[in-house]
């Protein structure tokens, strides 16, 4: 490894550790107690349906969909939340389960996985869960931190890890196993990666970036449905602009690459 390899694997390594403690219980107290709380609990309870609903029926009952168990109709009522997370402590079944059909629900497939082969207690198993969904937010954007350090300068760098790190709306999402916060910045971060490894090498492959740039935007489609899918469209399409000027792309051949880049999102 060279010398920028080094210092900027440390740097990813150090934003992460900055960002976790925020990141997975918002130690620093940043938003009021009962809302972050309330606010978990409001989304994180389709997952924890599913859980239920996988242990009891299989991974692909109710199409493998988020949902409530033991309601006839889709509320937010306290109960219902609090119920979706007693039945799952105490090993109980649904007498009947609504699916949540916005979504494709991979959050269930993942997290079920893992409930079924962690050798944990329950309450030990959610913690797992969102200990495990805050790191992957925070290794993505501490890499994106590192991005913007070697590439605008440090101080470019600190200001978004700060922003990142103590802003209400992004603590709120980055440990919920129903949002999977990661999943937002990780097209960006690929397709930045891609277009500065084609402009490092003079090599710009297109079947390579356009198909990684798919998949990668599919992933978070799996994992958080459509939603803000404009903001995570948008994201992706700066590093072209941002290259397109860095290597002096004409106007032609700009129009050609941002046009198979909305193809293939």
């Amino acid at each position: 490894m060279n010398k920028n390899l080094i210092i900027f694997v440390l740097l990813a390594v150090a934003g992460t550790l900055f960002l976790i403690p925020n990141f997975y219980r918002d130690r620093g107290g940043i938003i009021e107690s009962s809302y972050y709380q309330e606010w978990q609990t409001r989304y994180d309870r389709l997952v924890i349906a599913r859980l239920v609903k996988t242990r009891q029926d299989g991974f692909l009952s109710a199409g493998g969909l988020l949902g409530l168990g033991n309601v006839t109709k889709w509320n937010y009522n306290h109960a219902t939340n609090k119920q979706q997370y007693s039945y799952y402590l105490e090993g109980r079944n649904f007498d009947s389960y609504v699916t949540y059909e916005s979504n494709p629900g991979f959050q269930g497939f993942l997290y079920s996985f893992l409930d079924k082969t962690l050798p944990l207690k329950g309450e030990q198993k959610i913690k797992f869960f969102r200990g495990f969904t805050a790191l992957a937010s925070a290794m993505v954007l501490a890499i994106i931190f590192s991005a913007l350090a070697f590439e605008f300068g440090y101080f470019s760098g600190a200001l978004m890890l700060l922003y990142v790190a103590f802003s209400a709306w992004m603590i709120l999402p980055a440990g919920s196993i129903f949002w999977n916060l990661w999943a937002f910045y990780l097209p960006f971060l690929a397709s930045a990666y891609l277009l500065f490894n084609a402009s490092r090498k003079e090599i710009y492959n297109p079947i390579k970036i356009y198909g990684t740039i798919f998949v990668v935007t599919l992933v978070k489609i799996l994992f958080s449905g459509l939603d803000l899918i404009t903001t995570v469209l948008v994201m992706i399409s700066v590093p072209f602009i941002y290259f397109g000027i860095y290597n002096n792309w004409d106007g032609k051949l700009f129009l050609n690459r941002i046009t198979q880049l909305g193809i293939a999102l």
